[in-house]
């Protein structure tokens, strides 16, 4: 109904001055008056009505105070955390804050993180069939990490790390990760250098069942997807994972986002290796652990993309698409080529005709006139690889120190903004004493059904090894259990059958105990029964 002029006079009068309460009773009986809405009401008065006043905390985090906000922004603005995984961190730690409260804060004192946008081109998704089809590989160098000669990892800040940089020679993190491109599983590893034996060693610790059923993919995957790298034209590599089953496919070249999946993952891991600025690792093997916690995290929760948990969608995959790995000493027959070559007094060692040479720092000057392991790519004689005291070091041949002038930038004295001087403040506080990793496992884990594979068919793979699989008692008990051919707990008579079978022996062939199984499924043996009295 349209109000006249006079109409919409007679509401102004009405409400004028009117708030609260008193404005709301007015509204009512006026709406009713002229048969419309009160927001009509409401519309028309608007000018005559006094205005909200506005809180005095607007805007403000009512869920945490200043010193603990304070201890937030340290560890965004001197360790680059993003919002989400300080939500985790300061949760774990006794502090509650929604992470989109935090971006709104960080943008309202104009404290947020860059958000770099680049252009880029159309592109079509695809997504694997099912789990463990397709696992997509990469790896990233993570310049400003080293394995110190304590074996500790350092930190060392990026603009003082540079190619060629004179005196520094430590060897610097790699990170090898792996997607499955279905369920989108990550998993992950900090490698020193990026070379055949990292990529397999973490393809191996990826495929093969983990000791907590808290992360349960394992499996060799099919379809193995990657860039041009040159661990994949590698020799060694190609025919590894063609003994393996595995076919690998490499994408165009400068089309990175057709492997967009894993360079997500990289993102996504980026954060974790900011942990490191902060704790102190004591060990490569210690900086694994926790981020291996870090990742159980990461899977158990809801993806953004599939909606739902990466390990709740690989658990939907069918055993008999499920591969298992070759035991461990043949998968090492697939890509290991070593040797071993003595250090001389000037810490040279010979290959290929040429002299490499050994930094001149500990532990390397402790193997002067003794043998270590040497690595090497096949074709590659400008780049070797030693083993000392179980850490792997790259090499490159006539490697000599290189000299270089550094120049600090003029000072400046100037009147800093006021947000500024905040930043300034927050980079001079000291970080606080948090808990930064091993809560992962313990918030997200679950215990998840473990799921049976394939037995890899190790005839596949010929080396030095003769394969020759044993098994025990309690190997073919479950085996008969599970194939209901006896009972759970086994009788007096079925226990005695197994006795029979293996005549005080602790194992026997399997290939002899699978014959008996099919023996018996097939009814071509009969367990013997006792007479009844």
């Amino acid at each position: 109904m349209r109000l006249s002029k006079t109409d919409i006079e007679e509401i102004m009068q009405c409400m004028f001055g009117l708030e609260n309460g008193s404005a709301r009773a007015m509204a009512e009986q006026l709406a009713k008056k002229f048969k419309v809405d009160v927001s009509r009401i409401y519309h028309y008065s608007k000018g005559v009505r006094p205005k909200r006043k506005k809180r005095k905390d607007r805007g403000a985090v009512k869920s945490i105070g200043k010193a603990e906000l304070d201890k937030l922004l340290v560890y965004t603005i001197k360790h680059d955390f993003s919002a989400m995984h300080l939500a985790e961190v300061a949760e774990a730690n006794g502090i509650k804050i929604n992470p989109g409260t935090y971006n709104r804060i960080l943008r309202e004192i104009r404290l947020s993180r860059k958000d770099l946008k680049k252009n880029l081109k159309p592109w079509q998704s695809f997504e694997a069939k099912y789990p463990n089809l397709m696992h997509q590989i990469d790896s990233t160098v993570a310049q400003q990490f080293y394995l110190d000669d304590d074996g500790s990892i350092g930190y060392e800040a990026p603009w003082e790390r540079y190619k060629n940089k004179p005196g520094n020679k430590k060897p610097r993190l790699n990170l090898v990760s792996i997607v499955d491109d279905n369920s989108r599983v990550l998993f992950a590893r900090f490698t020193l250098g990026n070379h055949t034996s990292a990529w397999m060693d973490t393809l191996y610790r990826f495929w093969s069942p983990k000791e907590t059923p808290a992360f349960p993919a394992y499996g060799i995957c099919k379809l193995l997807y990657s860039d041009n790298d040159s661990v994949i034209k590698s020799g060694r590599f190609k025919r590894a994972m063609e003994k393996l089953g595995v076919t690998i496919i490499s994408h165009e070249v400068g089309n990175s986002r057709a492997k967009g999946k894993v360079e997500r993952a990289f993102r996504i891991l980026q954060e974790f290796e900011k942990v490191t600025k902060v704790k102190k690792f004591k060990t490569l093997d210690e900086a694994n652990e926790a981020l291996f916690d870090f990742l159980i995290g990461k899977n158990s929760i809801i993806h953004s993309a599939i909606k739902e948990a990466p390990f709740a969608r690989w658990m939907n995959i069918d055993s008999e698409k499920l591969r298992n790995t070759p035991s461990e000493k043949i998968f090492n027959i697939l890509h290991l080529e070593s040797t071993q070559r003595l250090v001389h007094g000037d810490l040279s060692i010979k290959m290929f005709g040429k002299d490499f040479y050994l930094p001149r720092r500990v532990p390397f000057i402790n193997y002067v006139a003794k043998k270590i392991e040497v690595c090497w790519y096949p074709r590659q004689e400008t780049q070797i690889f030693v083993i000392i005291e179980d850490k792997e070091h790259e090499i490159l041949w006539a490697e000599k120190p290189m000299l270089g002038v550094g120049q600090a930038p003029m000072a400046i004295e100037a009147e800093l903004p006021d947000h500024l001087i905040k930043r300034q403040e927050i980079e001079e506080m000291e970080t606080p004493d948090w808990k930064l990793t091993g809560f992962y496992a313990e918030k997200y884990g679950k215990q998840w059904i473990n799921k049976k594979g394939k037995e890899f068919d190790e005839s596949r793979i010929t080396g030095n090894t003769p394969i020759k699989r044993l098994q025990t008692k309690f190997w073919l008990t479950l085996k008969l259990q599970s194939q209901y051919l006896i009972e759970t707990p086994p009788t007096l008579d079925e226990a005695a059958f197994i006795d029979g079978i293996f005549a005080g022996k602790e194992k026997l062939e399997e290939k002899y105990l699978e014959d008996i199984i099919n023996r018996l499924r097939n009814g071509d043996m009969d367990i013997p029964r006792r007479q009844a009295m």
